[in-house]
This record gives structure tokens, C-alpha cells and sequence, in this order.
């Protein structure tokens, strides 16, 4: 497998499913992780259990489509521990129809957790990255095929995650 002894590592949607598993996983290498997600409650559990097994975890609260809450948690990371080497952008929800059976208020959902959510968190550990020294680090963002050849009656999540595709592409050749 790989090692990440010393290491820093945020994973957001961390509070169940692949987000919890790759903060699982990070912490079984060696990761000092962060689990983020907006069920505050959620992150504590997966974060004691990654305790409970021997690995270093934290629980943060966090809303990805607040900016001021996106902001504040990325400034307090390398006050309280040094350093960011990794951040997992892994939150995401779906809606299930076509474009018809989509509503504005479903739209905004899926694109503001998605793909803006995805863009703040992307944005503050680029700044946090190039700022630290020594500078670096490694962002993942979670996209799915999803996004490069669309789903039946996923339209505004194959949208956000043609989205994220594009994104990561643009941040890759802007600071590679």
C-alpha cells in the first residue's frame, strides 16, 4: 500500500460513505485526518472510531457551500496542526430526474454542493498550500463518469460533475 506518516489530510463528506472510507483508510497509513462534514454529529463518529482503531482524527463541522465556514477551517488547520497536505473534496448529493423534472431549487442544490462547494474548499488549500513551506500539497477532487458522458435522469448531477472534471483540469495547469 502507500504510507502517509506525517501527513495532514481533510476529507470532506467525510461523515459516511466513500468519505468515510477514505478517511479510514488515510488514517490506517499514517494520515493525521480531518473529517469534515455538515452533519457535525457524523464526522465525531467516523472520527472516534478512526480513534478507537489507533489512527489520529479530528471532527470538524462544515458546510462546503458556506464560504465563511470553508474559510475559517482552512485558516485554523496549520495553527492546530502545522501543515496541509491533502484535501479530499468528496462532498456531494444527487437528484434523481431529466431536465423537466428538475426545479430551479434542486438545480441550485446539487450545483452549489457539487461544484461550489468543491471550488471554495479547492480554492482555500491551493492558498493554504502555496503559503505553508515547505509549499505543496495534493487536492482530489471526486468527480464520476458521470460527468464526462452524462446519466438518465441525473441532469444537474452529471452537470456538476462535468463541472468538477473541468475544475480540477484548470486548477491542475494553473499551479502544476
Amino acid at each position: 500500500m502507500f504510507r502517509l506518516d506525517k501527513k495532514v489530510a481533510l476529507v470532506t463528506g467525510a461523515g459516511s460513505g466513500i468519505g468515510a472510507a477514505i478517511a479510514r483508510v488515510f488514517a490506517s497509513q499514517g494520515a493525521q485526518v480531518i473529517v469534515a462534514d455538515v452533519q457535525g454529529d457524523a464526522a465525531e463518529t467516523v472520527s472516534a472510531a478512526i480513534r478507537e482503531a489507533g489512527g489520529l482524527a479530528s471532527a470538524q463541522p462544515l458546510d462546503v457551500t458556506n464560504e465563511g465556514q470553508v474559510t475559517t477551517t482552512f485558516q485554523a488547520i496549520v495553527p492546530r496542526y502545522g501543515h496541509l497536505d491533502i484535501v479530499v473534496n468528496n462532498a456531494g448529493v444527487s437528484h434523481v430526474g431529466t431536465i423537466l423534472e428538475t426545479s430551479v431549487a434542486d438545480w441550485e442544490r446539487v450545483l452549489r454542493v457539487n461544484a461550489f462547494g468543491v471550488f471554495l474548499c479547492a480554492r482555500e488549500a491551493v492558498r493554504q498550500m502555496l503559503a505553508q513551506q515547505p509549499s505543496g500539497g495534493n487536492i482530489i477532487n471526486i468527480a464520476s463518469v458521470a460527468g464526462l458522458i452524462g446519466v438518465e435522469s441525473r441532469f444537474p448531477y452529471s452537470t456538476s460533475k462535468g463541472a468538477v472534471i473541468s475544475m480540477t483540469r484548470s486548477i491542475a495547469m494553473d499551479f502544476v
